[in-house]
Order: structure tokens, then C-alpha cells, then sequence
């Protein structure tokens, strides 16, 4: 951030402390070593090639921490709250008055990175980036594949996921189950965001696990409202072998499958796949079915605490949707099963 004169630094980490400026959406938290009153170590690793680093300067350098994701459109987008006690000032005390997200013409130069990968099924693998991205120059979908490997891993092809542009779906040679490796490793250069910023070189990228062979079987009853969704594993007792403890069930849009839910969890905060599911369940979109492991099956009514569809819509009477269940193992790997047809539900049953 370069102001139109010298702010005092004090200020910029009470403004950062109290969560006034965010990035995109999220809350920025750290700031650079400098404005930190002298902390040693940087906070980040980043470069800022504007910012020389001077105390009570012009220039600010700020940043959300590692693995924080957003759910802005324009993640780059700065916005300051307006004038309170933790407003930030100019060294002779005047506060700095709101920032609104027209207010700033702000140049994006952060380059996309890998977030994780997943696997999708047995032949397929998803990789996220932090923002969407297309093909850099010179390259197209296919022949990215040559830039994707890890260890036990043959990546044949690759595409885009026109639903989701922050991904792409590679295809690839059967893996086993529980493929949990994190030394995926991607090419520099390959993708690009909308401001032509190109992906570095990443190595050791985490890679989870989301496939089980397995299948849900909606059922409706005469009265139009879900009577039942069964599902289970093709492997013998794989719950108790997966650690299994608890089921998630949710309802997802009727021209959605699996990738939402993964989408909506991406678009939450927490450390682990069950403090996002916390979430979504406070919020009403998911409910928490308790069972002991090796459990051959277990009952509960939707009732009213999941009153809307995981994206966030209120379940509405007479509607078709999609159900879902989501299990977590020990590891945290999250896998999804969606129902193959839609299913007509009533809000509270």
C-alpha cells in the first residue's frame, strides 16, 4: 500500500489488530517486520518491490496468513473501515477515512499458487489454485499434464473446470485408495490469472484424498418429501478402516454434484475440514450424524436445524435438490457422496 504521504506505523498495527483493512474479504493480519515496531524476521516471504521498508514512511506492506482463503471475486481488492480509535493517521495524527472497494485502482501482481490437490475418482485428480486461472501463453489444457507429476502418480491429461475456473481436473492412471502423498509437484509458468501474473514452480504440494468407492440411493415418498438416502463403501468395513466417526448430511442445488460441497467448504474459515463443517452446521447448510464406528447404518430426521441448501439458499417446499453425505476420516481427508437424481424435498422435515 503507498499512501499520499508518511502514516505512522503504531497506527497501521492497531488498524491491522482491530481488523479494519481487509484483503478481497478476508481480514488482513500480519504486516511487514518494519511497521511491526521493529519485530525481527519477516512476517512473509513475498517480496514488495515498492515498499523500501522504512519506518513511518509512505509505504505499508500487509498480508492475510498462509493458507487463509477467500471468498471475494477480486481477491486482491484493499477496503479500510471508516474513522474510529484504530483508524490509521499521518504522523501528525489526522485519521484516514473509509476505503471503499472503488476507491483504489489497485495492480495485481501476485502470481496463482497451488492450494492442494484431490482426488475426484479413481482416474481423476482436482487441483486447486488461489485464484482463476487460465492457460499461460504458449500452452493449452492438454499439454499441461506434462508439467504435473509426483511420486506413483501418471498424469495423462488435463482440462478446465469451466464451474470452478480456480481448478483443474487431471486425468490419471488408477491410483489406490487413500492416495494421502503431499509430493505433487507443478511446472513454473504453465497458468495464469486475469492479470497475466504466471504460477511458480511448487514442490511437496498436499494432496487429499476424497475418493471412496461408494454410492447414495435417494428415495421419495408418496408425499413428495425425502423419506431416506442410503449410501455405502464397495470395501468391506472401510468406515472402521478409515476411521470413520460421523456423517454429514447436506442438500446441494439440483444441477450441482460433489464438487459444491468441497466449494463450500474452500469458501469457510478453519484450520481442518470438521472446524469448516462447524461452521456450515451453525449456519444451518449441514447436519451432524453421530455414529460409532463399523455402525451398518444409523437413522436421523433432517429436522430444523439444516434450513438451507450448502451454498447458502433456504430450503424451499416442492423444490428439487441434490443430497449429500460427507465423511471425515483421521487424517481430515473429506469424501462426498451425491445423490445420481434429484430428490423433492420440504423445508424442516
Amino acid at each position: 500500500m503507498k499512501f499520499n504521504h508518511a502514516v505512522k506505523d503504531s497506527t497501521v498495527r492497531a488498524a491491522i489488530a482491530s481488523g479494519k483493512i481487509k484483503i478481497g474479504d478476508t481480514a488482513a493480519d500480519i504486516v511487514d517486520a518494519v511497521t511491526s515496531a521493529g519485530q525481527s524476521g519477516s512476517s512473509f516471504t513475498v517480496a514488495n518491490e515498492i515498499d523500501p521498508r522504512v519506518a513511518n514512511d509512505e509505504y505499508v506492506t500487509i498480508a492475510v496468513k498462509a493458507g487463509v482463503e477467500g471468498t471475494s471475486a477480486v481477491a486482491g481488492d484493499i477496503t479500510v473501515s471508516g474513522v474510529d480509535a484504530n483508524s490509521i493517521t499521518d504522523i501528525v495524527g489526522t485519521p484516514l477515512g473509509a476505503v471503499a472497494t472503488a476507491d483504489l485502482a489497485e495492480t495485481d501482481k501476485a502470481a496463482p499458487v497451488v492450494v492442494y490437490g484431490y482426488t475426484g475418482s479413481a482416474t481423476t485428480m482436482f487441483v486447486r489454485f488461489s485464484e482463476p486461472i487460465g492457460v499461460a501463453p504458449g500452452y493449452n489444457w492438454p499439454n499441461l499434464a506434462g508439467g504435473i507429476n509426483g511420486t506413483g502418480l501418471t498424469v495423462n491429461s488435463a482440462a478446465a473446470v469451466s464451474d470452478y475456473p480456480a481448478y483443474i481436473r487431471l486425468g490419471i492412471a488408477a491410483v489406490a485408495d487413500n492416495y494421502t502423498t503431499n509430493d505433487m509437484e507443478i511446472a513454473g509458468g504453465l497458468v495464469a490469472d486475469a492479470a497475466g501474473n504466471t504460477n511458480g514452480q511448487q514442490s511437496n504440494i498436499p494432496v487429499k484424498d476424497r475418493f471412496v468407492s461408494g454410492a447414495t440411493n435417494p428415495y421419495v415418498n408418496v408425499a413428495g418429501q425425502l423419506e431416506d438416502v442410503e449410501f455405502g463403501f464397495d470395501q468391506v468395513n472401510n468406515d472402521t478402516a478409515l476411521g470413520i466417526a460421523a456423517y454429514y448430511i447436506g442438500f446441494l442445488p439440483a444441477n450441482q454434484n460433489y464438487r459444491g460441497v468441497y466449494n463450500a467448504l474452500d469458501n469457510v474459515s478453519g484450520d481442518t475440514y470438521e472446524q469448516r463443517l462447524e461452521t456450515l452446521i451453525s449456519d444451518g447448510k449441514v447436519k451432524k450424524v453421530e455414529m460409532t464406528p463399523s455402525d451398518d447404518g444409523v437413522a436421523t430426521a433432517i429436522g430444523t436445524s439444516l434450513t438451507k441448501t450448502v451454498d447458502g439458499n433456504a430450503l424451499e417446499t416442492d423444490v428439487q435438490y441434490v443430497p449429500f453425505v460427507l465423511t471425515l476420516d483421521t487424517e481430515d481427508n473429506a469424501y462426498c457422496f451425491s445423490g445420481a437424481k434429484t430428490v423433492i424435498v420440504s423445508s424442516g422435515n
